[in-house]
């Protein structure tokens, strides 16, 4: 018997065939998403891509792991924030204000204040070296702004000005 024959005949053995097709459909669509292609992890390294462009720092000082680490600490403070009962912290909305706002302070830590200053304004560079402050205060908690002033210490693209205020405190 033919595939076509097989899919035209009356056995009821098409419904099989259907079934099997459908299952094996969804598991290369799991397969695609676990991976990274079309899924809403893929968008938002991508977005953090566009927004550390916007903000003054090259994106391939920042790499996947990075931006996959930045992306995830997003995820689970909106998780917190859910769980807290935020009810604007479930939308994607959210996770884009969170990547602009990480990423601005990301692009502090790696260009420093003088240069912050010198690239926008001042008011930017407060802005800037109060989450530095106030990361540093809370370094031992789980505030997306210490593990990012952590990472880029630890990565080195870290500013001269940062990392000796880093070494004060």
């Amino acid at each position: 018997m033919s595939t076509s024959e097989f899919l035209t005949s009356d056995s009821g053995s098409h419904d099989i065939l259907f079934v099997a097709q459908d299952r094996q459909r969804r598991s290369m669509l799991f397969d695609l998403e676990f991976l990274g292609f079309n899924s809403k992890r893929k968008w938002a390294i991508r977005l953090l891509d566009r927004i550390l462009s916007e903000v003054s720092v090259n994106p391939a000082y920042i790499n996947d792991g990075m931006r996959y680490a930045i992306y995830k600490w997003v995820l689970e403070d909106q998780s917190t924030r859910v769980a807290c009962g935020n009810p604007n912290a479930s939308s994607d909305d959210y996770i884009k204000q969170r990547l602009w706002e990480t990423g601005k302070f990301l692009s502090f830590c790696v260009l420093g204040p003088a240069e912050t200053e010198s690239i926008w304004d001042l008011s930017t560079r407060i802005k800037g070296q109060d989450r530095l402050e106030s990361a540093m205060q809370r370094k031992n908690e789980d505030s997306v702004d210490a593990k990012v002033l952590k990472l880029a210490l630890h990565t080195e693209i870290a500013a001269t000005d940062i990392r000796k205020f880093v070494a004060l405190e």
